[in-house]
């Protein structure tokens, strides 16, 4: 996977030996006649195993980044005994990873755009995957905190690229089908984090490493938000960069050699076999984003001059009514979803309290815990930290 065009021209993407395919296949010509859209390659490739394939990646990442960002409720309650937080770390604990997404997201989509989708999804998850792991045997909770931000940096970078990534490699006839069912493992993870948390957490164990380290229960947790995004990038390593983003680079050698990956990888057979007297042709040229926000030039500031003359736009007409619609519908979404779900798990494990057992709603229970906490601020409560949660084991 190449991160500049000057510098890599007529090398091969990372993992995929496509490039001199597409040369022996005969595919670089200059027909002025064959000059095809890409719309119209891809469909005559079909859709296939790479569609489908790339439909499970895609709702693999999904299912780690939701995962990942919701169980930290639940981890919260567990390790509130091992850590000794007050409920201001827990609170910090919950929001570093959201917050490094929010801090990262939108200069990772620029980087999509700049450096490619494919770049951008693999090494984010990799990196993604090292942080879980590293967090695993973290015994501070600031150092914890730390490596959860910079896990949500890297999941940014995943949250950007992989539905841009995915419709890319789709028609028009099947792109919105696609997102459909990749976004349904939002309500996969939604089930399969409780569950598997439910399921660790029922065992009462722990592994004694040293005097300052005890491996409990919890952290398995951070292992199965982990597996996921390990399998997905596993699946993703072969694939090419997107074929329409390369064309819109000026790069429609690797885009041919890519397409060429696509047609062997569906249909068993070169793009020759498939256009037959038509093979010898070239693609027309994609606009995807403005040639100043894809240039990359001028360091930092000119990345953040390019980032800023693509979002002002948004907020003139006619686009402006429209965006700000989108952001208030997007944020009452994941305030509702996410933002509850991460919450949920202490508000139940507040009301299982002896204070709060009398309480008929959830702002009794709240003030309850609050009214409790003024009279012992710095105690943290062995009811309330219970390492096995006490809504878990009943």
């Amino acid at each position: 996977m190449q991160f500049s065009d000057s510098k890599n021209e007529g090398r091969q993407p990372v993992g995929v030996g496509i490039l001199e395919a597409g040369h022996r296949a005969g595919l670089a010509g200059n027909g002025a006649n064959n000059e095809f859209d890409y719309e119209y390659v891809l469909a005559r490739i079909g859709f296939g195993k790479a569609q489908w394939l790339l439909l499970l990646i895609s709702g693999l990442l999904t299912l780690c980044s939701m995962a990942t960002q919701t169980s930290v409720g639940i981890m919260a309650i567990a390790s509130q005994c091992e850590f000794g937080m007050s409920q201001a770390e827990k609170g910090i604990m919950m929001a570093a990873c959201v917050t490094g997404i929010f801090l990262s997201t939108y200069f990772w989509g620029y980087a999509s755009d700049a450096f490619g989708r494919r770049s951008v999804l693999f090494y984010g998850t990799l990196a993604t995957n090292l942080l879980q792991l590293i967090s695993m045997f973290i015994t501070n909770i600031w150092a914890f905190n730390v490596v959860n931000l910079l896990m949500g940096v890297s999941l940014g970078g995943v949250s950007a690229a992989i539905y841009a990534y995915l419709s890319e490699f789709n028609t028009d006839k099947h792109r919105a089908v696609v997102i459909n069912y990749s976004t349904m493992f939002v309500s996969i993870a939604a089930i399969y984090m409780p569950a598997i948390c439910w399921l660790i957490l029922s065992a009462d164990w722990s592994l004694h490493f040293s005097d300052s380290f005890i491996f409990r229960p919890w952290r398995l947790i951070i292992l199965s938000n982990l597996l996921p995004g390990l399998i997905a990038a596993l699946f993703l390593y072969p694939f090419p960069e997107s074929p329409k983003l390369l064309l819109a680079q000026d790069r429609e050698y690797e885009a041919i050699a890519a397409l060429e990956w696509i047609c062997k990888f569906n249909r068993g057979r070169s793009l020759a076999s498939v256009f037959g007297s038509d093979a010898d042709f070239k693609l027309k040229p994609e606009q995807i984003a403005d040639d100043d926000l894809r240039s990359g030039s001028g360091g930092i500031c000119g990345i953040l001059v390019n980032i800023w003359r693509a979002t002002v736009p948004l907020f003139q007409k006619p686009h402006c009514v429209n965006f700000i619609l989108s952001i208030f519908a997007v944020f009452g979404m994941f305030l509702t979803s996410a933002g509850m779900q991460i919450w949920y798990p202490e508000i139940v494990n507040r009301s299982s309290g002896d204070n709060a057992g009398n309480s008929s709603s959830v702002c009794d229970i709240l003030e309850a815990s609050f009214e409790k906490q003024r009279f012992n601020v710095t105690t943290v409560d062995a009811e309330v930290s219970r390492d096995i949660l006490s809504v878990l084991r009943d």
